[in-house]
């Protein structure tokens, strides 16, 4: 869906239909019924353990974070191909690959072409095809996840009664010396056309699971947060969890180039006991989302005088 004029008409008319009760719905196998079925809830492809690092560098770690639109727009492999050369986390939202067993998809065979990443995808909707095929959230990385999980949406999309997942996936992180920890990677895609209430509700959901965690964390995704109130309710979460908005807009005010609706930008990124080195957006025309890329790396150990200080800066600083 594009987000120009012709976008935000279409997305005002989607959210009359979805309050008038018209005419959309999907055809397919819902997650609880595809694990019924035999499919796994999260699907691995690309480069397998034994060629993947044990670790990824805290060093410096390049990350993109891109709703792919399921790659079906014109240019989607050359743009895909050039953003993920050198990066060692990608997360994708709207990611569209084969099943075990089913046909594949121009959208996978260009994951597959990105040399030196494995992939989990959390299946959010399978399509019976002909060919099988899932959708869902993927993360592709350099290094071996030690621990996956998917969380789906306690709710779905109106009309069209799809759910959305998040990918909780964990790695560990070589930081300075000998130390290393473990990094959370939270990749997310928010509900849509629903209330800030049932947003709120799938956002607490992913919160809930971060909030178990205690090394450094990684929240990037779409949030479709094209209301003030989704927005408040993220920033919220993220002063709660101490996560620090990444901001984009290093160039100046201006300079944020993330795609908006409403005026309201839709991605974001989080980070918790880790440094931005770099952050800016993307533009393409591959997508009807802009991409973020990031250069992360571990947070300094801090030392005793350090850790006494108190810290200036707000952690919500960037959503707003």
């Amino acid at each position: 869906m594009r987000f120009g004029l012709r976008g935000r008409r279409g997305w005002v008319l989607l959210l009359t239909a979805s309050i008038g009760g018209g005419g959309l719905f999907a055809s397919g196998l819902t997650p609880e019924r595809a694990v019924e079925a035999g499919l796994p809830p999260v699907l691995s492809f690309g480069a397998g353990p034994a060629s993947l690092a044990a670790s990824l560098d805290g060093e410096a770690f390049d990350v993109v974070v891109w709703n792919a639109h399921k790659g079906r727009d014109e240019g989607f492999a050359r743009a895909f191909a050039t953003l993920v050369r050198h990066a060692d986390l990608v997360l994708l939202q709207e990611a569209w690959a084969a099943a075990p067993g089913g046909g594949g998809s121009a959208m996978q065979r260009a994951m597959l072409r990105a040399r030196g990443l494995g992939w989990r995808l959390a299946v959010s909707w399978v399509d019976p095809g002909p060919p099988l095929r899932c959708t869902g959230v993927a993360t592709g990385a350099r290094a071996r996840p030690v621990g996956c999980e998917r969380l789906l949406s306690p709710a779905t999309e109106p009309l069209v009664g799809t759910p959305k997942a998040a990918l909780l996936t964990r790695y560990r992180l070589r930081c300075d010396g000998d130390r290393s920890s473990t990094l959370l990677v939270a990749n997310v895609h928010l509900l849509n056309f629903v209330s800030t209430a049932t947003f709120a509700r799938q956002l607490e959901q992913i919160g809930s699971a971060i909030a178990r965690h205690r090394g450094p964390v990684l929240l990037a995704g779409d949030f479709n947060t094209w209301s003030e109130a989704k927005r408040d309710r993220l920033a919220r979460l993220a002063q709660r969890l101490g996560l620090a908005p990444v901001r984009f807009d290093g160039h100046g005010a201006d300079s944020d180039a993330r795609t908006r609706v409403f005026g309201h930008p839709l991605d974001h990124a989080f980070v918790r006991g880790l440094r931005v080195l770099a952050a800016h957006v993307e533009t393409t025309g591959a997508s009807d989302h802009h991409a973020l890329r990031l250069e992360l790396a571990c947070e300094r150990a801090r030392s005793h005088e350090e850790a006494r200080r108190p810290q200036a800066a707000s952690p919500t600083a960037g959503v707003r």
